[in-house]
């Protein structure tokens, strides 16, 4: 589904981001080993990128009282990490 169709928002307005996030993770693992798709480290570590995007936006725009800040906050650390593990973070490639 289109996140940005018409008739599709999102109250507060940041929440799209969780959504866009837990996406384009979901679509990664279509490309890793065991998934649905073809294999394709590329376009995987290009959705996990987009994901690790998503978790900072969220983190930026919710506010500290935010019910999910600290969920979102943990999400973008792990995926980080793994990114940086595994020497697919964005400017290590």
């Amino acid at each position: 589904e289109d996140l940005g169709a018409p008739g599709v928002f999102f109250v507060p307005t940041y929440l799209v981001q969780y959504h866009r996030a837990v996406a384009h993770e979901a679509t990664a693992r279509e490309f890793e080993p065991g998934g649905h798709g073809p294999q394709n480290a590329d376009l995987a570590r290009d959705q996990l990128d987009h994901a690790l995007d998503a978790w900072r936006a969220y983190v930026a725009a919710a506010p500290a009282t935010d019910a999910w800040r600290a969920r979102a906050e943990f999400h973008a650390a792990r995926l980080e990490a793994r990114l940086r593990a595994t020497g697919a973070a964005r400017g290590a490639r």
